[in-house]
């Protein structure tokens, strides 16, 4: 059974994670999508579960209404450039394992090395929102976190860039 998104599910958060999605979402569902995000909240997208066109096309039917999509090539074991962006800051251990690269125009914050033209990891405004478009999942898996402790805070970095600019937030 495919899930419908309808505003009313979108209007109980802040920051939506786009991540292995099941089935491609209607032009009508992306349109709910980015005029929530244009209302001020936060999402952050990543691919590469399956590794082939169909995980492309589920991630963009949503993605792509923030002007940023995945595509070919599909980047295995990559040496990333980690750019001087805050979503980087502390997180350069952080690698792509199988992930698609970025399009679109936005700031780039990790690059595959050599390839300046290209992005692994994009964020960009919409509206008043802001969107991460994050090349591969792995990142997901918390049990992973341990290995490679930088993760947390990449989560933490991407959490504070897209979330609720009003929010204050202790210092721990």
């Amino acid at each position: 059974m495919n899930h419908t998104l309808t505003p009313e599910q979108l209007d109980e958060f802040d920051i939506l994670i786009v991540d292995r999605l099941t089935h491609a979402y209607t032009p009508a569902e992306a349109a709910i999508l980015e005029t929530w995000l244009q209302q001020g909240n936060g999402m952050i997208s990543m691919a590469g579960y399956a590794n082939n066109q169909t995980d492309v096309n589920q991630q963009n039917s949503l993605v792509s209404v923030t002007g940023l999509s995945y595509s070919s090539p599909i980047y295995i074991n990559p040496t990333e450039d980690w750019q001087n962006h805050p979503i980087s800051m502390g997180a350069e251990a952080v690698q792509v394992y199988g992930g698609w690269r970025v399009n679109g125009s936005g700031e780039v914050f990790v690059r595959p090395s050599g390839e300046p033209n290209n992005s692994l990891g994009t964020t960009t405004p919409v509206g008043e929102g802001t969107v991460i478009v994050f090349s591969d999942e792995w990142i997901s898996f918390d049990t992973e976190w341990q290995q490679i402790p930088e993760v947390e805070v990449f989560w933490s970095n991407m959490i504070n860039w897209v979330g609720p600019k009003s929010l204050c937030v202790m210092p721990q």
